[in-house]
This record gives structure tokens, C-alpha cells and sequence, in this order.
């Protein structure tokens, strides 16, 4: 069974990596700390909450050094070798993040498989370091800062903004350390004067580019190296993995009106991206199961990362809980939940006849208005509601169709149709009062 957590000392531990994943949560405002039985509490100190740090760039660069080459020609004022000649630690730089915490970077870029000399064809498809700090550097800026703080760093025309840009394309390693460098002072200034931490409370919940992005550094840090095991699974089958991307869930969560009082479902959730997305964007409360063993485990593991990361960012994580398991048994965790949700999301597009059908039975414990989102319809284009098909699942369904365009999924660049039926039994009144006279 998914393990849920009780107390607010346990709210600020990372999850572990189990069967049954505990809820990522903020720790509730003024929250008592919880005596043991006996009440005596003098010679025992509660026990601090151990935080896991989050997997710096630095880390994953050294996992697959082989396929990186130094990018700038010097990194500090008056080397007289390139980096790849001088102390390793001259490749190296750090970030400051809004909410206490460093990151470190490798000054390299990644190259094509097999480039013998260090001035090789960057591959694009790989992790590229530098273009992640200077993201993570922008993005501070436009969503942590205020105008007149802004104007510390300048723009994109003048200043620090400029400076990391402009480096960056003249390969100046000695100047874009220093605008590193200038860019970490101001943060810190603005964080010690507690105008970061303010300015992160109004915002509530990142924006839509600040959740990709922090989505993108998670997956390159824990899933990336190893997604190549994603591909094993039965051709034609009901496990035939396939994403939906950042793109369609942001409509998603427009269309169905996801608020942080929510519950969301994601019923195989695959790698645990459409739910850390909702959650992070939302604050909802988020739960997703998956049967395959692999992505399952990758989503504990990105959940992980989330929890750190986002504390990192100075933002909340909302309730968000993984469980590897079959939606369709009885006897686990998925059907009280299933009860209280307001969004329910299928991707069903590779679902068989079957499968679909038991689906469809399991929302007639749904509570009214509870919206489900799929990439087939549950109810068919022929379902015509009247005496005899009103008992049916589908009856309670009021669908509606929509489409969507290229590049919203992972299985082709072309576009397609998804579906969100709500559950409205007011249609079947009729057809009791008919039959029963009331």
C-alpha cells in the first residue's frame, strides 16, 4: 500500500524510493512537532529531517565526460594553456539559486560520438551545460525579480544579461566567469535582504516556461542516461510507452481548470512528467500509477529531484504521490483516490477494447463533475442514450472533442484528437423517473 505521510517533520524528508511513494509536500504553517507517547520530552531532541541535495550539472557531465570538450578557449584572465591543459577546476563555475542554494556547472559542451579533436560538432540532442546555466540565469531574472531589481543586471542589451550572452558567443571564458560571478553577487544581496523569498510567495506556482525548465534539468539529471530502457515493451501492446509533451498538458490544464484545491490523476503516468508538471504549475494534489516497472521507478526517481529542485527554486511542490501497481486491481490505494478527483487523465491511445471497457466501469464511482481526459473517447460515436443503454458507464459521460497540433506528443509529430468527457448523471433522470416514477 502507498505509504501516506503523518507528521510535519516527515513532510520535509525526501521520498525514498519504494513501492509506495510518499507525498512531496510543503510542511503545513505552524505545525506542532509531534511528542512521543510516554509525553516525556526533555533529553530527546526531535530528530532534524535529513534534505537530499539536488544532482548538480557538474555530476552528470563527469557520468559521460567522454562525450564533452572544453567550449571556451581560456576560462581565466592570463592562462596561457586552454582549460583542457590547466586545473580541472578552472573548467568549473557555480550558480546561485533564489532560496539558498549553488549549483555547479562544467564549462563544456557536448560533442558527437567519436570527435577526436576538442573543437568537434556540438551535439545538439545531448545535455549541454552552459546553455542551462545561462537559462536558469534568465529565467531568475524574469520570474524572481522586479523591474527595478532587474535593472541591477541590466538586459538583454546592457549589464550582467548581456555580458553572459556575449561571452558566451565569443568564447570569452575570463569574461563570462565574471558576469557569473557579478550575476551570483546580486542574488545574493536580494536574497539576504529577503526580496527573493517575497517575490517568490507572490508568485505562488511557476510559470509555464519556469516549469519546463525545471522539469528539463530534473530529466537530465535522472532519466536522459538511461531512457534508452523505455523502449522495452511488448509491440501492439496495452504497455506501448509514449509521453505527452509539456505543450498539451499546459491546455489541459486550462481546459479542465485545475487549481491548487485539486486532486489530479494520471493513470499510467508513465515517467511522472504530466504530474510533477500539473502539480508544480498548480500546487494540486497529484497522484500517478504505472504498471511498468521501469518508468515507475524513473518517476520516483524524478520526484526525487523535484523535491530538491523546487526547494532550490524557493517553490512549493504540491501533494504528489507515485505508486507502481495496476489501476484496474481492487485491493490498493487507486480507488479512494480515485473518488475524490476532480481530473482524471488516460492516455489511452494504445489501450485495446478491453482495457478501455474496464476503465469505463471504474468511473461510475467518479463523483459528479469529475473530468476525464483520454486520446480515445470512452463513449462511442454511435452511443445514443435511452432506455436501453442508460445502465451503461458511458451513459453518465458528456463528452467533448478536441484537437491538437503537432509536436504534442511523443509518438508523432503530426496532430490529433483528445477528448474530455464530464461526469453529469443529471442526463439520466429522465430515464429513472420513467422507470420508477420519481
Amino acid at each position: 500500500m502507498s505509504s501516506v505521510i503523518q507528521s510535519p517533520q516527515k513532510l520535509l524528508s525526501p521520498p525514498q524510493e519504494t513501492d509506495a511513494e510518499p507525498l512531496a509536500v510543503e510542511p503545513a504553517v505552524g505545525a506542532k512537532r509531534r511528542l512521543s507517547k510516554s509525553g516525556d520530552s526533555k533529553d530527546k531532541r526531535p530528530r532534524e529531517s535529513v534534505r537530499q541535495s539536488m544532482i548538480h550539472s557538474e555530476r552528470i557531465v563527469r557520468l559521460r565526460k567522454d562525450r564533452y570538450r572544453p567550449y571556451f578557449l581560456t576560462v581565466h584572465e592570463g592562462d596561457s594553456n586552454s582549460p583542457r591543459n590547466g586545473p580541472e577546476e578552472s573548467l568549473r563555475v557555480s550558480l546561485e539559486y533564489p532560496s539558498n542554494e549553488t549549483e555547479s556547472f562544467l564549462l563544456l559542451k557536448p560533442v558527437l560520438k567519436n570527435t577526436a579533436d576538442d573543437d568537434g560538432a556540438e551535439d545538439t540532442d545531448e545535455y549541454n551545460p552552459i546553455t542551462d546555466l545561462i537559462r536558469t540565469a534568465d529565467l531568475i531574472y524574469e520570474c524572481f525579480l522586479t523591474p527595478s531589481q532587474q535593472k541591477l543586471l541590466g538586459d538583454d542589451q546592457q549589464g550582467v544579461m548581456r555580458n553572459l550572452t556575449k561571452h558566451r558567443n565569443r568564447r570569452n571564458g575570463p569574461g563570462f566567469v565574471e558576469a557569473v560571478e557579478e550575476f551570483n553577487r546580486v542574488i545574493r544581496e536580494l536574497r539576504s535582504s529577503g526580496e527573493l523569498r517575497k517575490n517568490a510567495k507572490a508568485m505562488r506556482h511557476p510559470n509555464y516556461d519556469l516549469t519546463c525548465h525545471i522539469l528539463y534539468q530534473i530529466y537530465s539529471r535522472t532519466v536522459a542516461h538511461q531512457a534508452e530502457a523505455l523502449n522495452n515493451y511488448a509491440a501492439f501492446s496495452n504497455n506501448v510507452y509514449g509521453e505527452i509533451n509539456s505543450i498539451l498538458v499546459k491546455e489541459f490544464i486550462a481546459k479542465t481548470h485545475i487549481t491548487s484545491s485539486s486532486v489530479f490523476m494520471d493513470l499510467g503516468c508513465g515517467i511522472g512528467n504530466v504530474v510533477l508538471q500539473v502539480a508544480a504549475q498548480t500546487g494540486c494534489e497529484a497522484f500517478g500509477i504505472e504498471i511498468m516497472e521501469t518508468p515507475c521507478k524513473y518517476a520516483k526517481r524524478q520526484l526525487k529531484e523535484y523535491a530538491s529542485r523546487m526547494r532550490a527554486w524557493g517553490l512549493p511542490t504540491g501533494k504528489i504521490r507515485f505508486r507502481h501497481g495496476d489501476f484496474l486491481e481492487s485491493g490498493n490505494d487507486v480507488h479512494p483516490t480515485l473518488k475524490r478527483a476532480d481530473v482524471l487523465l488516460v492516455n489511452n491511445y494504445a489501450f485495446d477494447w478491453e482495457t478501455n471497457h474496464s476503465l469505463a466501469q471504474l468511473f461510475l464511482d467518479l463523483k459528479e463533475g469529475t473530468k476525464i481526459i483520454s486520446l480515445k473517447s470512452f463513449v462511442p460515436k454511435n452511443h445514443k442514450l435511452n432506455q436501453r443503454t442508460f445502465h451503461l458507464p458511458e451513459s453518465i459521460l458528456r463528452v467533448e472533442e478536441f484537437e491538437y497540433f503537432s509536436d504534442a506528443v511523443s509518438w508523432t509529430n503530426n496532430g490529433g484528437t483528445y477528448y474530455i468527457a464530464t461526469v453529469d448523471r443529471s442526463r439520466l433522470e429522465p430515464f429513472y423517473k420513467g422507470m420508477y416514477g420519481y
